[in-house]
């Protein structure tokens, strides 16, 4: 009886818990797109550095001066994927580790219960377009990225 408890434990653990991603798994996040927030064209890019890590970044236009809001990895830490963003003139521009909690092909769900906000960063394929949302302390916020190359 043990054997078989321990057996189905074992399937529910395997089943129910994320799988971690390899980087080739989120090509489609690779390129840039836009969003509108309060008049201001924001901008999101991603490319693969190598097979272990995909480098972004979200800015906008002022100028012709380019003005990064922050940096973004996608990367393999002990065989876990994590979203790690750093912000521009938040925690020291230290990264905010955000761990992958879904395991569907299209639609990406990192959280980090312990930050302040966001708690959850969500990517949602839709096309060759995003929809992304962070989330946390019952707020929501969306952004609709088109895809522009």
């Amino acid at each position: 009886m043990k054997i078989i408890i321990y057996s189905l434990l074992v399937l529910t653990l395997c089943f129910c818990s994320p799988k971690t991603k390899t980087i080739n798994e989120l090509d489609w996040l690779i390129g840039t797109r836009s969003t509108e927030q309060n008049g201001q064209i924001i901008y999101e890019s991603w490319i693969k550095t190598n097979d272990q890590l995909l480098s972004g970044k979200s800015f906008f236009v002022e100028n012709n001066d380019t003005n990064i809001l922050e940096t973004i990895e996608i990367k393999i830490i002990d065989n876990e994927t994590f979203y790690c963003p750093a912000v521009v003139d938040q925690n020291d521009g230290e990264s905010v580790l955000f761990k992958l909690t879904s395991t569907d092909p299209t639609k990406l769900i990192f959280e980090n219960a312990q930050h302040d906000f966001p708690n959850k960063i969500c990517y949602n394929q839709e096309g060759n377009n995003i929809n992304a949302w962070i989330e946390g302390n019952g707020k929501k916020v969306s952004f609709y990225m088109a895809t522009i190359k």
